[in-house]
């Protein structure tokens, strides 16, 4: 693959990383907070 691909794939899964992060962080925040889940 050349160079130029591979930057990218990288810049396209780094932005799609962010998204996602960006996403659970607002979801967080509209839920306040999570609760914790008892152990089996």
């Amino acid at each position: 693959m050349r160079l130029s691909m591979r930057r990218t794939a990288y810049v396209t899964a780094t932005i799609e990383m962010h998204t996602q992060q960006t996403f659970i962080a607002t979801l967080l925040d509209v839920l306040g907070h999570v609760r914790l889940v008892p152990a089996d």
